[in-house]
Formats: C-alpha cells, structure tokens, sequence
C-alpha cells in the first residue's frame, strides 16, 4: 500500500490521508471478519475463541502484529486466525454444515459491511450538504470500506489453505481424498506461493490476482450496486 501511495503520489499530506483512512477502515473489516468467526463457533458450541477473548469487536483483539509490516508495505495482511475446535461444533450432527458456517461467518461479515457502507454513501451523497466540510471525507471513507470489505471478501474466498473458501471446499469434497498425495502438497505449498505471487506483483506493481479477484467480487459488487440504485432512486 505504502509502495503505491508512493508511487502514485509524492505529497506526504495525501499519503497520511490515504493510509489513516485505510489502517481505519480495514481494521473495521478485520475485527468484523474474525468476530464474525469467533461468534458463529460460539453459537454452534464451541466457546474457545470466547475464552480467548475473540468474541468482540475490538480491532487490537484481532490484530497479527506479524501482519502490520506487510500490511501497510504492500496492501496484503492477515488477521489473527480465529481458533475453532471442531470437536465442539455440535449443533448439528453433520459437522461440516458447522464448520462451512463458520468459514462463511467472517465473509458474510465483510460483505454486509460492504453493503452498509453502500447505503450510507448514497445517503450521504443526497442528504448532507455540498458545502459541508467533511463531506469528501466520508465520502472517501466509505468507499475505502467498501473497495476493502469487497476485496477481503473475494480473497477470503479463494480455495487456497488456510483462507475460508478451501475450508469450505475442503468439507464439500470426499474425506478420502484429503489422504492423497496431491492434496498434502497442495496444503504445504499453495500458501507459500501465493505469498510469492503477491511480494513479487508489490515490488513489480502488478496485481497478477486482480482478475480473479474481480470475478469473484462480481456477484456482490452487482447486489450492493442495485441497492445503492433502488435507494439513489428513491430519494
């Protein structure tokens, strides 16, 4: 992030603007995601992450410090992995309809904050005064919290261990063939290489995922820019 602001832009009051509107608004999507985790496990029966305090709301509970350095060079992060004991979820007696859930929980998070942002710029947009002297910057705030929540959405969902979307893959395909050869070096490799891909497209400033990314996001992107429609519509 830092590289590109750097890039795009020599004015440092531009480059302070820009990332204290972006450390604000993904640490809003990284506290909603996890918490979104953490209270899904809790109300299937599993009350670890609640012992550990992760049932919040509170940014600083989420944050990896591991994850700050790269977070802010390069726009690519992590939050603090929500710890689910599957041997609890006992909601339901097929077990993987639990933990499909709460793989989805921190998506679904991510795209109703997505959706609200949405609805509030176009409330914005038409209620608050032009010469009101803050409104560039909620203006620019939600739409960082949208391009942001809309972004962690898509890149949790691709099926690349330990993102959400192969948790949820892995529970829809046959138990016999997490034993296979190919699934344990696809599990030890593909997250080394996807870290690769994206040191590399920080340092090249190319994106070699925004085309999947874009796809994925595609579907939500439509749904939020039809409410946003109805409503602009509306008033």
């Amino acid at each position: 992030m830092l590289f590109y602001l750097i890039r795009a832009t020599h004015d440092p009051k531009e480059i302070a603007y820009i990332l204290l509107m972006y450390i604000l608004a993904l640490s809003i999507a990284f506290a909603c995601h996890e918490f979104a985790h953490a209270f899904v496990a809790l109300k299937l029966g599993d009350d670890t992450a609640k012992h550990m305090g992760r049932v919040t709301l509170n940014p600083l509970a989420h944050i990896d410090a591991k994850a700050l350095i790269p977070l802010l060079l390069m726009g690519f992060g992590w939050g603090k992995p929500v710890p689910v004991d599957p041997s609890k979820l006992t909601k339901f007696k097929n077990r993987s309809i639990s933990i499909i859930l709460v793989s989805i929980a921190g998506v679904t998070a991510n795209f109703i904050l997505a959706l609200l942002a949405g609805i509030f710029y176009v409330l914005a947009y038409k209620l608050i005064p032009e010469d009101f002297q803050f409104l560039q910057m909620i203006i620019d705030f939600l739409e960082m919290c949208m391009s942001l929540n809309l972004g962690l959405l898509a890149f949790n969902l691709l099926p690349i261990p330990p993102l959400d979307g192969f948790r949820v893959i892995v529970e829809l395909l046959p138990v016999k063939f997490r034993y296979t050869g190919f699934f344990k070096w696809y599990v030890r490799y593909a997250p080394l290489i996807l870290f690769g891909v994206i040191i590399i497209g920080a340092f090249a400033n190319v994106s070699f995922l925004s085309g999947i990314i874009s796809i994925i996001e595609w579907p939500f992107t439509w749904v939020i820019g039809k409410v946003m429609a109805l409503l602009y519509m509306l008033l």
